[in-house]
């Protein structure tokens, strides 16, 4: 409360003072310039103006001589009333403004630690979710995989491979970005051999930017130990003709898998037997056109094995 500013009373009268209640009660309100100035000289030592006023003020009035100084009222005692009711109300609503401070600095520090916690809780849940993406990527990876696989196993001999995107494949092969495209694995009956395709859309070797390639791989197979070595038989590849004709054209090669070949003579002994077999120069680069051999950007190569 003392803490609280304030002007002096005699504001009106002249008095620029302004300054802390503690100063006005304790310095300033004996020292008032606007105090009656026959007052002040009536007692050097200056004794608080309230007693020096409670003594002196009735006599002076009395006295023949006495003239009221400008400023100076009989109300004074009644004014240092009306002050201190007022310094007590300030003081009330000083203290319910403290408490209303108070109460809401209690209700930020509240907000503020549940914005945190809540904070929290959300970055929690983030890493939770993105966990969960990563094994549903996961998953969904191993079940597209395993499509694949039964797909390839369920083919009993005869599969199509898809060539998707073909017109970027094409552009990568001649940019030497990705030259060659492997086809998923598929097998020669549901426990037979496994194999793969090859195709170089801008061809390898003697063929470069003439024509594309296309070559037959081993695989390591689920059941190769009971499989009999070399590998045989004869083998049809196709770039099919989409083009829906009644008469369609498709660009084949028949194949012999020839037992001395090191491609097909003993079980592979790794994921993928790098010796392949087939066509360097399977069909022109020219020839593979749309619409009838690339239809929707699509390129359909076909697999048929012959008992």
């Amino acid at each position: 409360m003392m803490a609280l500013k304030l002007f002096c009373q005699r504001k009106q009268q002249g008095c620029p003072w302004k300054g802390l209640l503690k100063n006005y009660l304790q310095v300033h309100l004996n020292e008032c310039p606007f105090v009656d100035k026959d007052l002040q000289q009536q007692s050097p030592a200056r004794m608080p103006i309230a007693s020096h006023v409670g003594t002196q003020m009735e006599a002076r009035r009395s006295g023949p001589s006495y003239t009221r100084p400008q400023g100076v009222t009989e109300t004074l005692p009644q004014e240092r009333a009306s002050q201190e009711e007022q310094i007590s109300e300030l003081s009330v609503r000083a203290e319910h403004q403290q408490n209303d401070i108070d109460g809401m600095w209690r209700i930020i520090t509240g907000l503020t630690n549940t914005a945190q916690h809540v904070e929290r809780q959300v970055e929690a849940s983030h890493v939770r979710q993105e966990s969960s993406l990563q094994e549903l990527t996961l998953s969904s990876n191993r079940v597209e995989s395993r499509l694949f696989e039964l797909e390839g196993r369920a083919c009993n001999g005869s599969y199509i491979w898809r060539i998707e995107n073909y017109r970027q494949c094409r552009q990568d092969a001649i940019n030497g970005v990705m030259t060659s495209l492997y086809s998923p694995a598929f097998h020669t009956s549901l426990c037979g051999y496994k194999l793969c395709m090859r195709m170089c859309l801008n061809g390898v070797d003697n063929g470069v930017r003439n024509h594309v390639a296309l070559f037959i791989h081993m695989m390591q197979g689920d059941y190769d130990n009971i499989l009999e070595w070399p590998f045989t038989g004869r083998i049809t590849l196709s770039i099919l003709d989409q083009s829906g004709a009644e008469y369609r054209q498709h660009i084949s090669e028949t194949l012999l898998a020839r037992p001395y070949l090191p491609s097909f003579r003993t079980r592979p002994t790794a994921p993928l037997n790098q010796q392949g077999y087939g066509y360097v120069e399977f069909a022109p680069i020219e020839q593979i056109r749309e619409p009838q051999y690339v239809k929707n950007n699509i390129l359909l190569v076909k697999f048929d094995l012959h008992h």
